[in-house]
């Protein structure tokens, strides 16, 4: 029988042979099955260009070496002639031809670096991920899916942050999203905030809120279905990352007014003091001296050295209602409270506690001028300053 001489290692093989029974190169060209000559770099038959074989005469390892951040994406190639086109065609769009999202078929990936070994007719992945903490954005702002990516669940995220209101309506709404994937609506997040955060107040003010919510960081998509400005991604994904230094809620405009116009009014319908400023209330006493069963308020509130009003007015109430049995307190209260531990006082000291009750949804009006400290604002008072009861 005819034979010729290998390309790669010169041995005798059989003329009608597609393959080195030697060093197992291939020896016939993939397009026109024309034998190939030693040092051919095109096929003398059909000029198609003829992959090179290693010294050894093993075919070079197939590999797909992908790389993605902020900046760019990369995907580098290295085949053999034996891999089918199609085949490694289909693998590439499974690593990154799905939009706006990178899905690979192992989900179970390493934070920094995974490596998977094929058959040999396949290719070597290697999977390499950036370390920063943001998510990842198209031009357009859309999220993308980081395969690192792991949110705390809901249940834990309640108990190690102390979020406002507004801030935790907005991670509810990210969490039904699937994480900015989905669209959502106004039932389902508020369904959602309820079953975990439910209380009168929250319950009362949910829509407001909403609406404050609303107008900074979400967009109709259709009637009565939501989404997330996209510009806004990154900051939301911080937020629920436990990071809220972005968050940023605009003014609420006329919603706004007429909610402060109706404080306004309740206040000073008929009790002409709420409208004046600290130096003009009568103060009102309480027991704040030292005893057997309670510290003096200067103890207490030394202990603890708050330093925003809502803290403040918040551990006075906490102070009355927990040593002193006060249900309620009022602007005189915390006056006479401001006189005992020498701090400065406030002008318009009545609208500082309101701003304070608005923020904080800790206090609820009982009557004109006269509020009390509700069970969310002792249960996160004891919370955010550890207070040993």
């Amino acid at each position: 029988m005819e034979t010729i001489s290998c390309r790669n290692c010169e041995g005798s093989i059989r003329i009608d042979a597609n393959f080195c029974n030697h060093c197992g190169v291939k020896v016939k060209c993939k397009e026109c099955q024309s034998p190939i000559m030693k040092g051919d770099k095109f096929c003398s038959n059909c000029g198609v260009e003829l992959n090179s074989s290693s010294s050894n005469g093993q075919t070079h390892k197939n590999t797909v070496s992908y790389y993605k951040n902020n900046e760019e994406t990369r995907c580098e190639v290295s085949l053999s002639d034996d891999v089918a086109k199609d085949g490694i065609q289909s693998l590439i769009e499974n690593i990154v031809g799905v939009p706006n999202r990178l899905r690979l078929a192992n989900s179970d990936m390493s934070e920094q670096e995974q490596y998977i070994t094929l058959d040999d007719t396949q290719a070597e992945v290697v999977q390499s991920t950036p370390t920063n903490s943001s998510p990842n954005l198209t031009q357009d702002g859309q999220f993308i899916e980081s395969v690192n990516q792991q949110y705390e669940h809901i249940d834990d995220l309640i108990m190690k942050k102390d979020f406002g209101e507004l801030q935790w309506i907005l991670i509810f709404a990210f969490y039904e999203s699937d994480f900015g994937k989905k669209n959502f609506t106004y039932e389902t997040v508020r369904t959602a905030y309820l079953s975990k955060r439910k209380s009168e107040s929250r319950l009362k003010n949910f829509k407001e809120n909403w609406n404050k919510v609303f107008k900074s960081y979400f967009k109709t998509i259709t009637q009565n279905v939501f989404g997330f400005e996209n510009s806004k991604l990154s900051a939301i994904h911080n937020l629920a990352m436990g990071d809220d230094s972005q968050i940023i809620f605009k003014a609420t405009g006329t919603v706004k007014k007429t909610v402060k116009a109706k404080e306004q009014n309740q206040d000073k319908s008929t009790d002409k003091k709420v409208t004046k400023s600290a130096k003009h209330i009568q103060y009102e006493e309480f027991d704040t001296l030292k005893s057997d069963t309670k510290p003096s308020l200067e103890e207490f509130y030394s202990t603890y050295q708050p330093q925003i009003n809502q803290d403040i007015f918040g551990l006075i109430a906490y102070y009355m209602h927990h040593f002193c049995n006060k249900e309620n307190f009022n602007a005189g209260n915390i006056d006479y409270a401001f006189r005992t531990l020498k701090l400065q006082r406030k002008n318009n000291l009545v609208q500082a506690i309101t701003n304070a009750k608005n923020d904080s949804l800790w206090f609820d009006r009982t009557s004109q001028g006269v509020w009390c400290l509700n069970r969310k604002g002792i249960v996160e008072l004891e919370t955010k300053f550890n207070i040993e009861k």
